[in-house]
């Protein structure tokens, strides 16, 4: 079965969401609320068969969705997002989809404040442990651009 996938928010984030799961089976619906950023995806979209580019979500949109894919710029509390979830739709997190796709161990570290300092001293306590690590998402790069594209599923 073919999928609906709605990246939401195309910044790193965003970004790094599409490389990590593009395929030519499923269907990609990619939006970001700055204007330029979406004539960029126009642009750079124009000619695939297998990838839309939205100037706005809606009810509508939701609807035709099998899973969304949100940057952390999108606010779980948007309207949309809401009724995603209301009537049952997956909306994860590129944090979430990278951590689907990683096949080692993760530290992961949530909360409203203190989320860069607390890494950084985690990361310095791996550093000094002599362990192999690597700092990803807020402080470092999308969790999505350091792994390795699967042929696997996600979904």
């Amino acid at each position: 079965m073919h999928k609906s996938v709605l990246i939401w928010g195309f910044a790193s984030s965003g970004e790094a969401s599409f490389d990590l799961i593009y395929n030519k089976k499923d269907k990609f619906f990619v939006f970001d609320s700055d204007k330029d950023v979406q004539q960029r995806l126009i642009s750079k979209f124009s000619s695939w068969k297998n990838v839309f580019v939205l100037t706005r979500v809606n009810r509508d949109v939701i609807d035709g969705m099998d899973i969304i894919i949100i940057s952390p710029a999108v606010s779980v509390f948007d309207k949309n997002i809401c009724y995603a979830k209301t009537i049952g739709k997956e909306v994860i997190s590129e944090l979430e989809l990278g951590a689907r796709k990683f096949a080692g161990k993760l530290v992961a570290i949530t909360g409203t404040n203190g989320k860069t300092t607390t890494t950084r001293l985690v990361g310095n306590i791996l550093k000094c442990a002599g362990k192999n690590f690597e700092l990803v998402g807020n402080i470092g790069t999308p969790i999505s651009s350091k792994i390795k594209k699967s042929r696997h599923k996600i979904f």
